[in-house]
């Protein structure tokens, strides 16, 4: 098989694989979840944690069948493999972009959408605190979906994605990233940190930066949740962490920008897109129901 065959192959099953993981979400999210509910009471603890944790083990577990069933190494499809240390920097300054700059701006995305449009976001309750408690909401809230979602969308759907530019690329896979999701009050922070983590994935050509950094951004917002959630409720903490968020985020564009790569391969991106319409339709539908809810 030569080089633009095995293209078209990785193309193909990058796209079959995104509407299968929306399948699969779909069917955890209902059939699954129905089931626990008539088991565990869903005000309980542990209702929340196998909600928390249904979703990601379905994905590392579907990720690591497909590659088993098409023969494809499960290393070298979810990039994990060792890279440069300033890439893991990349992540961290990523991260502090996120839990301010990008946050910020996407609670006033949020706040808009409440006064214009009437929305009321979806808001996830943890479980009561106990050191317990907390150790497996970081578990099941940061580990499993931070390893679990890399290794997919950063991974084997980014591995799949051959427009000949980085910034293309990592544009669709902020797209998908944040359709996947189909959650209408974080679609644009969502975009943008799919975009980020695509750009640093594909400099790297590593998981492991962005699996640390959206490690610690969701560990940022349990630990925040428990031990200080009215920190950013203060306007002048707000603006000042924002302010700082942007100009951590400006740092990372600029050195990512800078930075010479390899030249991107160009493949056939019709090939994937075309795969990847079921999964695409099907989170575009739920995003407009969640978004009418």
């Amino acid at each position: 098989m030569n080089g633009i065959e095995q293209s078209k192959t990785k193309e193909f099953l990058s796209g079959v694989y995104f509407s299968v993981i929306v399948i699969v979400l779909i069917a955890v999210s209902t059939g699954v979840g129905a089931s626990i509910t008539s088991i565990v009471a869903k005000e309980s603890d542990w209702y929340k944690f196998l909600s928390f944790s249904l979703s990601p083990i379905a994905l590392i577990l579907t990720t690591v069948l497909v590659c088993l069933y098409t023969k494809t190494p499960i290393l070298e499809s979810c990039l994990l493999q060792k890279t440069e240390k300033k890439y893991y920097l990349y992540g961290v300054i990523l991260c502090v972009s996120a839990i301010f700059g990008l946050g910020g701006l996407n609670g006033l995305f949020i706040d808009f959408l409440t006064e214009s449009f009437g929305y009321l976001p979806s808001v996830i309750i943890l479980p009561k605190f106990s050191v317990g408690n907390y150790l497996l909401v970081i578990i099941t809230l940061c580990v499993l979906p931070a390893v679990a979602e890399e290794i997919a969308f950063r991974g084997v759907i980014l591995g799949g994605i051959k427009s000949g530019n980085i910034y293309v690329n990592a544009l669709i896979g902020g797209l998908l990233f944040s359709l996947y999701h189909m959650n209408p009050a974080q679609t644009p922070y969502q975009f943008l940190m799919g975009f980020f983590f695509s750009v640093i994935a594909l400099k790297s050509k590593s998981t492991f930066p962005v699996m640390i950094a959206h490690f610690l951004n969701n560990f940022y917002v349990v630990t925040a949740e428990y031990f200080f959630p009215n920190f950013l409720d203060n306007p002048t903490v707000l603006a000042v962490t924002t302010v700082l968020g942007i100009v951590a985020l400006g740092v990372l564009i600029f050195l990512t920008v800078r930075e010479k790569g390899e030249k991107e391969q160009k493949g056939n991106l019709k090939v994937f897109l075309i795969n990847s319409i079921v999964g695409i339709l099907f989170c575009l539908l739920l995003w407009i129901s969640g978004f009418m809810v």
